[in-house]
């Protein structure tokens, strides 16, 4: 699945995306949104490009997957053996440390802002 440059894509509630190690991209300026909360993500999936892959929703991610501009966003996000290569960024990012990071590949998160 691919999203061409300035654009957006959208998987949506009603749709129970199972991507069971294919590529993921979006070029550059384009955003694949899986907000749905519907969304598998197997092993060997690979999230490529130099725009935006926004998981904004709850997703399942299975055994060892590639990373480049994958955000998390919000949810909550299950899964077995999740193994990253390559990064995850956004609030929701944290979320994935029950899985693992290879040497030298990076895991970064933000809290969420808190209210008073």
């Amino acid at each position: 699945m691919q999203v061409a440059a300035g654009k957006t894509g959208n998987v949506g509630a009603n749709i129970a995306f199972i991507n069971n190690g294919g590529l993921l991209t979006a070029d550059l300026g384009a955003t694949l949104n899986f907000g749905g909360g519907n969304a598998t993500f197997n092993p060997g999936t690979n999230f490529s490009g130099a725009g935006t892959l926004l998981v904004a929703n709850n997703a399942t991610f299975n055994g060892a997957f590639n990373a480049s501009n994958l955000v998390l966003s919000g949810g909550i996000f299950s899964g077995g053996a999740a193994v990253l290569n390559g990064s995850v960024t956004g609030p929701a990012a944290p979320s994935m440390a029950t899985g693992s990071s290879p040497a030298g590949q990076t895991l970064n998160g933000k809290a969420a802002p808190t209210s008073s």
